[in-house]
């Protein structure tokens, strides 16, 4: 998670075009993302982790217009 949260903070994902390109993918890891904040296995400090990546993700969608359908399906 903290690479993750690490990139999308960084400045060249602000400067990063390929980003529209690949929304698909992109929503793709904040879903993946949300559904290992459901894992009950996770102790506090991995779900602080998690919780902060799924930040960083939201408001980079959120700055860049990236639409986010979430759907929920348990596995």
């Amino acid at each position: 998670m903290s690479i993750v949260t690490t990139f999308f903070s960084s400045p060249f994902s602000d400067q990063s075009t390929s980003l529209q390109t690949r929304q698909p993918v992109f929503v793709q890891l904040l879903q993946g993302v949300f559904r290992v904040y459901h894992c009950n296995w996770l102790v506090p400090a991995q779900k602080a982790s998690v919780e902060s990546c799924i930040k960083v993700l939201s408001d980079v969608a959120k700055s860049r217009a990236i639409a986010i359908r979430w759907t929920w399906t348990a596995r």
